[in-house]
């Protein structure tokens, strides 16, 4: 009879034995650092500007090429682009009717008020 051991950490599967011996996953302990050397990442592959036409053979130039002409990379945007924008300032009643009544004279006002009740608005 064959022995199974899974070892799950934080819900998801990290390996599975099978008498003792790795079928598949990772090896080690949970939270061990493995020496796997210098992770290295490739260039892009050349491609054709949607903008100007021209080949974009580097990282470094495909970055300058959006940043010269103002355009984002999709899924790339910048976290303040994605902000949601400030809800609208609510006034309070006061400010507007001082807005509104700032440069009026009491006289003006009182005519204000007997039109609206008059219905004159």
């Amino acid at each position: 009879m064959s022995r199974y051991k899974a070892v799950y950490y934080n819900g998801r599967l990290l390996a599975e034995y099978c008498d003792g011996v790795l079928v598949s996953g990772r090896s080690g302990e949970i939270g061990e650092k493995s020496s796997s050397g210098p992770q290295i990442v490739r260039d892009i592959e050349p491609y054709k500007s949607m903008v100007t036409g021209e080949i974009i053979t580097s990282r470094s130039y495909h970055r300058d090429h959006l940043r010269a002409h103002g355009c984002i990379e999709v899924g790339n945007e910048i976290k303040a682009a994605m902000q949601r924008p400030e809800p609208p300032r609510k006034d309070t009643r006061k400010q507007i009717l001082h807005t509104v009544l700032g440069d009026k004279s009491d006289k003006q006002v009182r005519q204000m008020i007997r039109d609206h009740v008059r219905g004159r608005s």
